[in-house]
């Protein structure tokens, strides 16, 4: 049994709330009032609180409607609150709304009636509200994951403009400079950069970052916040936007001071140097001109897997692979021209085969009057994994955002999905995927978007709950992940889908939302996969992104489809109405809706839009509404009327006017009721208005409507001919109608096919 509806009802008048008790009565039980006749009243049971909805009347003693919402959304700025009053003017009902009310009804018995559906109405919509902002807290969720990641990352990390603004540094960049995050992003990359570095800087980036991408590690100094200058080594990286151009760089940075000072020391001290050499952390060698080694230290060994007796017997090239001969030509012809070389980066070929990435630098040294190379040698493995894994979170971190613009931009969830499915492809790297949606009677899996497969047997028909992979996953709400599918027990068939795609690897988890599974996220390789532990939890953050994306769809189809209902349905209550106008006020079989097709070809074309014209046809087929409050006797009389009697017809635009301006969806159609006896001359009722004063539509319809009472019999007069009908409205343009609405009119009627039989 659904827990009731419990709202404070503010209202000072027994009667009244009589009133809205007995139709909120009528939904048996699915609302509990609480109310509150006096300011006190309300005050104390306000605090108490646990109220789904507030309803006040609008004047009350001593205590106004607005004043109540004022102080609930004081207390609780998300209660919806309804203003229910007698008070039906079109002024109080702007005030309400604008002052936040949720809705507006009048305390008649022929509104208050539609006080449940209000009530639930605007519980609706709060509730797909809150669930809204509940998915974008999801959203947002999914990327602080990734950020904080990013910032608790050990290298110094830099991101700029092309222009050279600081937009991005991460807590150890910020740390190693000595500024706040806040002080460095007003910074510039010349503000902590000394000038003589700024054109070697700007070669770098127009001879290797723009054309490559990147460039090779090279030395330059920082600016501290104190005014201190440091050496430090910095490898460059180009960013692209989402069309390729360059719209920024990022960089690794390290400080170099520990490594200049060994540098240094190495020059001023034999003696030291050797004992430095013995004992640095940092991989150093000897070799002569010809590349054979006569000295290296431990840690150098430990890089290449010797010992320092087997790597003497060696020479560079015994441990360089060959990709790499031109580049080693390049630097040792540096060290000639210049005495040195580097920084740059290679590979060593491990003792076990293994390749090593390393930075070397080096210099000439003269020892006994021969040259030699002495040069340092450090393992870059951890940093190529760690520029790797920045790489890799960056593009994911793009990705997330490139699936968020696709689910915020609402368009077809096949289009959203395809989407979702090509940035999994490229960022898990695996050969393909696809999304089952389970249907809406949650009996059977349809598949709604895929990639990456070979053949169409993987495009398989609607399959049941508990039915292969997808469908258990479904069913039990368990992920299942396969690494060797061709060891799975019972072993798949060699004609199954999964074994002639020839994959290997299988991974799906279900997509639930809200307690209810929407579908099934799947993924495949063909070749054995071991998922990291960023890996799996990339893959979790995509499956959440692919539920929100297919609940938000859910919602806005199930909400779309509500909405065309309920227009339907207001629409052949409209036509009802305008039926039973016309049998009522004695005019001919399908009056008002003749009347409103013809004006309606008069407005298509104009500045009418699409909600215009469907507002112009309600008002044309309720034109006469207002004629509900004119007695028989008047209405139905055979002759002539009197001069009282003429007064109160001419009230019928007014009373048209009260009974539409309340409710909301027949104010924008109100025009033509209210104002189609108005006179191009000023002659009309009931306002008199003239020219322009008139609404377009009630000037189109004018028109029409003089053209088709004319040729029809009436009590009083027999019907005319549709030449002398033509003459009179010829005549008539200019004084009762408007020229440009006439001559609308005679084009409309031109084509034979609008003409009525």
């Amino acid at each position: 049994m659904n827990k009731p509806v419990t709202i404070l009802y503010v209202d000072d008048n027994p009667l009244d709330r009589e009133l809205v008790r007995d139709a909120l009565e009528r939904e048996h039980g699915g609302f509990e009032l609480i109310e509150a006749a006096s300011a006190t009243e309300f005050e104390t049971r306000l605090a108490q609180g646990g109220f789904d909805l507030v309803l006040s009347d609008f004047n009350i003693l001593g205590f106004e409607g607005l004043q109540v919402l004022e102080e609930v959304h004081k207390r609780y700025p998300h209660l919806p609150v309804i203003i229910v009053t007698g008070t039906g003017s079109e002024e109080v009902a702007a005030s309400a709304i604008k002052s936040g009310a949720a809705d507006y009804v009048l305390k008649t018995p022929k509104h208050i009636q539609h006080l449940p559906h209000t009530i639930h109405a605007v519980l609706e919509t709060k509730r797909l509200e809150d669930e809204r902002q509940q998915a974008q807290e999801a959203l947002h969720k999914s990327q602080e994951s990734y950020r904080r990641l990013h910032e608790s990352m050990r290298d110094c990390y830099i991101q700029i403009k092309m222009t050279g603004e600081i937009i991005d540094v991460n807590p150890a960049f910020q740390e190693m400079l000595g500024y706040s995050k806040e002080d460095v992003l007003n910074l510039c990359n010349v503000d902590i950069t000394p000038p003589q570095w700024h054109k070697l800087e700007q070669e770098i980036i127009d001879t290797q970052v723009l054309p490559v991408g990147y460039s090779d590690v090279y030395e330059k100094e920082y600016i501290k916040k104190d005014g201190s200058v440091f050496p430090i080594e910095i490898r460059t990286y180009l960013l692209r936007d989402d069309n390729g151009l360059p719209s920024g760089m990022w960089a690794i940075v390290r400080d170099i001071t520990e490594r200049k000072r060994v540098e240094q020391n190495l020059r001023e001290s034999q003696q030291y140097n050797r004992m430095l050499f013995e004992t640095s952390p940092i991989g150093l060698y000897l070799c002569r001109m010809d590349g054979f080694f006569v000295d290296c230290n431990e840690a150098y060994a430990k890089i290449i897997g010797y010992s320092i007796a087997e790597t003497i017997t060696l020479s560079f090239w015994d441990i360089t692979p060959e990709k790499y001969t031109a580049l080693e030509h390049v630097q040792l012809d540096s060290l000639n021209a210049t005495g040195r070389y580097g920084p740059y980066e290679k590979e060593y070929i491990h003792k076990d085969g293994h390749l090593v990435p390393v930075q070397l630098t080096g210099l000439i040294i003269e020892k006994g009057g021969e040259k030699f190379i002495w040069s340092s040698a450090e393992d870059i493995t951890e940093r190529k994994q760690s520029e790797e894994k920045i790489l890799v979170h960056l593009r994911r971190l793009n990705a997330l955002h490139k699936v968020d613009l696709t689910i915020a931009g609402m368009i077809d969830i096949r289009v959203t999905l395809d989407t979702f499915l090509q940035e999994t492809i490229s960022q898990l790297r695996v050969d393909a995927a696809r999304i089952f949606l389970l249907s809406s009677d949650a009996h059977t899996l349809t598949c709604a978007a895929s990639t990456g497969f070979l053949g169409r047997g993987m495009f398989q028909p609607d399959s049941a709950l508990g039915e292969d992979f997808a469908g258990r996953i479904a069913l039990e709400r368990q992920p299942i992940q396969i690494s060797d599918l061709s060891k799975t027990v019972p072993a798949l068939p060699r004609d199954h889908p999964f074994i002639r795609e020839g994959f290997v690897f299988y991974m799906g988890l279900p997509l639930i939302a809200k307690g209810k599974v929407r579908g099934v996220f799947e993924i495949f390789n063909r070749a054995l996969l071991e998922p990291d532990a960023d890996w799996q939890d990339f893959l979790q953050t995509l499956a959440g992104q692919a539920t929100i994306a297919i609940d938000n769809n859910q919602l806005f189809d199930s909400l779309q489809r509500a909405s065309m209902d309920l227009s339907i349905a207001y629409d052949d209550t409209i036509v009802g109405w305008s039926k039973a106008l016309d049998l009522r006020d004695r005019e001919t079989e399908g009056h008002s809706q003749r009347v409103a097709k013809i004006t309606f070809l008069m407005a298509n074309g104009m500045r009418f839009n699409d909600a215009d014209l469907v507002q112009l046809r309600r008002g044309a087929l309720l034109h006469d509404i207002g004629k509900m409050g004119i007695p028989d006797s008047i209405l139905a009389k055979p002759g002539p009327l009197t001069d009282e009697e003429w007064l109160i017809m001419r009230k019928h635009p007014v009373f048209a006017y009260e009974m539409l301006s309340p409710i909301n969806y027949l104010r924008p159609a109100v025009e033509i009721p209210y104002c189609h006896h108005e006179k191009w001359d000023g002659t009309g009722y009931p306002r008199g208005l003239k020219g322009e004063q008139i609404p377009l539509s009630a000037r189109l319809f004018a028109v029409v409507d003089v053209w088709d009472a004319l040729r029809s019999d009436r009590p009083y007069r027999p019907r005319w001919d549709d030449e002398k009908v033509f003459e009179y409205i010829r005549k008539e343009s200019g004084s009762h109608f408007d020229p440009k609405a006439v001559e609308i009119f005679f084009r409309v009627m031109s084509e034979k096919d609008n003409l009525p039989n």
